[in-house]
């Protein structure tokens, strides 16, 4: 037991050193939205997140239609007790990981029963480098949350104490629905660990886990309930046939990165195209021949058991394609490595055991040089999640054909107010996308604080024509024609773009001092604070309604 302890605290010493590079007190890339400007973690009562989607209605007045609230409350939670500080986000992040890989190594030691599968099983799982983006990226949290809860559940869930199985795995199961959608696919996991770890017949084993759907329907009709009250989403099976065609080439990158994670990125911006084909090709054809003939050697059902966690939280996966213009994403994959590593962890076992050249056990210097290796490639990206700087480099370097990257780095010296680079950067992101509704909006952003309204008036029409439900295209044209003397255009903007961006506390606040330079106090004191209860907190909205309200 001791032993057992030991190497545990050695797994979780050595995953901390390898995230140290990552460790900073800077927010990147989605926590902006989600944690430094969210006023849904700035609300006094934590059931209310229960009626909000994930992603606050700031940058438009439909958000994304996820719907995460056991996710947004560990925000909540620690957003009141250490307010705004990007360093404990991601400490917390890290220990919230730490007691991930605990119940990981528990649940891999209850299914073989056998210390040195569950040790290995584990290292590999914690030491996994496809894990970086869900531990070093603090809005990753939906992942680390619904692990968390799944993995709890399915290590009780075979406890035949009424209160453990009928009650504490329910409230589990749902609290991971609540962290993340894909771990609806958990659902088929419970009666394949009873049939195929357990040895219970197939149907006795469907039959003791009916009870589960209770949860399931839980989730589905408050989801439907809140998404239904934000906004009309388009239905998920609208490029059905788009989804189906790439399914076998974004298999097999997640395979590929999941057995050997030698293509990570931040973002995956490749369009599917001949080259990609010739690349799926030349992957399919060797894995085919290492995983056909395998397949057909296996006879534990044990192992299938973890093929089967592989695959099942795979699919979901492979149906976020084209999120936010990336093919796919390594967070995306978390839950579904628990799967490969118990299959990695019993074959190395099994050659470390068995596999000898000339006396040398060749198979524990593999194991050793495989795991080794996770270490290694994964102090090396954890890096690129210090800063927004660092990400969007990167980004440029993987995916140069798109604007992410350097539309990230355009808003980085727009920061520090270098705008020239800043005009340069946003120039490049407007050539590889000139449609992009984020390049639209930091174009605006950019042009504005160089003068060139003409720009702006062109670019702010267009996003206005595609992306209506951003506050963006209503704002800028609103400065704009009131510094022109055209006060009836701009307030019709004004107001427009207050009713659009109601729960954006910077456009509130423009539209507040555009209000108050015009005359009329009473609109502008009514967005002063409607900014001001959005963000109690920020400094920067509270001394410059105070400054305005002066004049």
């Amino acid at each position: 037991m001791k032993s057992n302890t030991l190497k545990i605290a050695l797994i979780i010493v050595v995953v901390f050193i390898m995230y140290l590079p990552s460790l900073s007190g800077e927010f990147i890339v989605d926590d902006h939205t989600i944690i430094k400007e969210n006023p849904a973690l700035r609300s006094e009562s934590p059931l209310w997140l229960f009626g909000q989607t994930f992603w606050p209605p700031v940058q438009t007045e439909i958000p994304p239609p996820y719907y995460r609230p056991i996710t947004i409350l560990w925000l909540w939670i620690e957003f009141h007790l250490w307010g705004i500080d990007a360093f404990m986000f991601r400490i917390f992040n890290l220990l919230l990981y730490f007691a991930i890989i605990i119940i990981a190594y528990l649940l891999s030691k209850k299914i073989f029963d056998r210390e040195n599968i569950a040790s290995i099983a584990t290292a590999i799982f914690a030491l996994h480098p496809i894990h970086i983006e869900s531990v070093a990226f603090i809005s990753g949290i939906t992942d680390l949350s619904a692990g968390l809860f799944f993995l709890l559940a399915m290590l009780i869930f075979d406890n035949q104490k009424f209160l453990y199985r009928y009650i504490l795995t329910p409230v589990l199961f749902a609290f991971a629905l609540f962290s993340k959608e894909t771990a609806v696919a958990g659902i088929l996991l419970f009666p394949l660990f009873l049939h195929l770890v357990k040895n219970e017949k197939f149907w006795e084993s469907i039959k003791k886990s009916l009870h589960l759907i209770i949860p399931l329907l839980l989730y589905f009709a408050l989801r439907f309930w809140v998404l239904s009250t934000m906004g009309n989403y388009v239905p998920i099976w609208y490029n059905l046939a788009e989804r189906i065609a790439t399914m076998p080439y974004l298999l097999v990158r997640y395979v590929q990165n999941l057995l050997i994670p030698l293509s990570l990125s931040p973002y995956h911006g490749e369009i599917f195209d001949m080259h990609s084909l010739v690349w799926w090709l030349l992957w399919i054809i060797p894995m085919l021949a290492i995983i056909g003939p395998s397949l057909l050697w296996i006879r534990s059902k044990k192992i299938w058991f973890g093929i089967l966690w592989a695959i099942i939280f795979i699919f979901p996966a492979i149906g976020i394609m084209m999120h936010n213009g990336a093919m796919w994403a390594e967070r995306f994959a978390f839950v579904s490595s628990f799967g490969t590593s118990l299959v990695c962890g019993f074959v190395l076992t099994k050659l470390s055991q068995n596999f000898k050249i000339i006396n040398i056990r060749a198979g524990k210097i593999f194991t050793i040089i495989y795991i080794f290796a996770f270490f290694a490639i994964g102090i090396n990206y954890s890096f690129y999640f210090r800063s927004d700087w660092l990400w969007f480099r990167r980004a440029i370097s993987d995916s140069p054909q798109c604007a992410i990257g350097y539309s990230g780095i355009a808003e980085q010296f727009k920061n520090i107010d270098q705008l020239d680079s800043a005009y340069y950067y946003i120039n490049l992101a407007h050539r590889q996308d000139s449609l992009s509704v984020w390049v639209l909006i930091g174009y605006n952003n950019i042009a504005f604080r160089l003068k060139k309204y003409d720009e702006v008036l062109v670019n702010a029409e267009k996003l206005r024509e595609r992306y209506p439900q951003f506050p963006s295209g209503y704002m800028y044209p609103a400065i704009i024609y009131f510094e022109r003397g055209d006060t009836l255009s701009a307030f019709q903007y004004a107001d427009s773009a207050g009713n659009v961006g109601k729960f954006n506390p910077w456009i509130c606040l423009g539209v507040g001092k555009l209000y108050i330079r015009g005359g009329d106090t009473v609109k502008a004191i009514e967005y002063f604070n409607r900014a001001a209860q959005l963000l109690p907190d920020n400094e920067k909205i509270h001394n410059t309604i105070i400054h305005y309200l002066g004049k």
